[in-house]
């Protein structure tokens, strides 16, 4: 089994790298990501 954690356990001002970056630091071995309104993930971002 692998541990993860969701990206609303983290600062809301990190980036998703940031946020990478920490859970990995910390052990975990995933991050379920989250949609947001706007900003880096949400409905209006492209595919790139």
């Amino acid at each position: 089994m692998k541990k993860g954690i969701n990206r609303w356990s983290l600062p809301a001002d990190w980036t998703i790298r940031q946020c990478m970056e920490a859970a990995k630091k910390a052990g975990f071995e995933g991050i379920e990501l989250a949609l947001d309104e706007s900003g880096e993930l949400s409905l209006e971002t492209g595919a790139a």
